[in-house]
């Protein structure tokens, strides 16, 4: 069997074989953004503000924007999860990465990518993800995954499938 990969914007994760959501999974490779070190995921250093981590809800809550709790552990407790606030002083285009630590070839079979994601509010852009595979130029890549707007005060599931990959290869948010 070829390997699985687990990861968690409150969580994410990589099922095997494919996004059969009853598949198996490696947790030695997940992640729900507990931890500070945030498992490996880096900022882009080069982009024009940041992914934060966040406990309860975001600074600008209290005029209908972002979730109240994270998905992973549910209302009432203090589980993480990571989120771009799209309020000012952000401008229209303006971008924030987020890298995955990178992740050997699986060369044996395909992967799914799962993640929990919440957009909510009235300037909510986009959430592209991207599978990098390692020496690809990331604007020759169209996203793996793509949602625009808000959808609701809500925490949804999103999945897509990875296919079989000869080189290294990360998972890009923007």
């Amino acid at each position: 069997m070829g390997r699985c990969y687990v990861l968690v914007v409150t969580s994410v994760t990589m099922l095997c074989p494919s996004c059969d959501l009853s598949g198996y999974s490696a947790p030695e490779l997940a992640c729900d953004f507990e931890s500070e070190d945030l498992c490996g995921w880096t900022q882009d250093p080069h982009h024009d503000f940041d992914w934060r981590r966040q406990s309860g809800p975001t600074p600008s809550g209290h005029v209908g924007t972002g979730p109240s709790y994270d998905h992973t552990l549910g209302s009432g407790l203090s589980g993480h999860y990571m989120y771009i606030e799209s309020s000012s002083p952000r401008l229209e285009n303006d971008t924030a990465r987020l890298f995955s630590p990178v992740f050997g070839a699986h060369d044996s079979q395909d992967a799914c990518f799962s993640l929990w994601y919440h957009m909510y509010g009235a300037t909510t852009g986009y959430l592209r993800v991207y599978v990098k595979p390692e020496g690809v130029d990331l604007r020759r890549l169209t996203p793996s995954f793509k949602k625009y707007g808000e959808h609701g005060n809500q925490w949804l599931r999103g999945f897509f499938d990875i296919d079989r990959l000869d080189t290294p290869f990360q998972v890009n948010y923007l």
